[in-house]
């Protein structure tokens, strides 16, 4: 009764699922994106975040953050292209989520990974996610 997917968040709408008894589509229930936010260009990462938060149709979603990390300008520290790797921290801008609903640490085998996994409700990020700036940071960006 799961199902664990590689998926292009960007380019690809999130898939639904459905049962053999039951040819409905559905959404699912939450999407995880674990380690992944923080590799991604900044563009790219608001794109896929945004295309969960809009379009998935799922409850919840489980992201990445460094939340203990001071809010400095993430538009200049922020990746300008996939692969590399900084310190997202999604309560601070560009992001500005909310507190989340659950949190805990990533790596509990590897105490030095600072990250945390946050939970959302889906609806509770809706509103931020349509005050965004498209692109985010464009003056920092350039």
């Amino acid at each position: 009764n799961k199902v664990f997917a590689f998926w292009d968040l960007v380019e690809c709408p999130i898939p639904q699922w459905y049962t053999t008894c039951d040819s409905t589509p559905r959404s699912f229930d939450i999407v995880i994106v674990r380690d992944v936010i923080q590799h991604m260009a900044l563009n790219t990462a608001v794109s896929a975040i945004k295309s969960i938060v809009e379009k998935s149709g799922a409850s919840y979603l489980a992201v990445t953050s460094f939340s203990t990390e001071k809010c400095t300008n993430q538009c200049l520290t922020a990746l300008q292209s996939d692969g590399g790797f900084y310190h997202n921290n999604m309560h601070c801008p560009p992001w500005n989520f909310p507190e989340p609903i659950y949190s805990f640490p990533s790596h509990h085998h590897f105490p030095e990974e600072a990250d945390n996994m946050e939970l959302y409700r889906v609806d509770d990020l809706k509103s931020v996610v349509a005050s965004w700036q498209t692109p985010p940071c464009a003056v920092a960006l350039k």
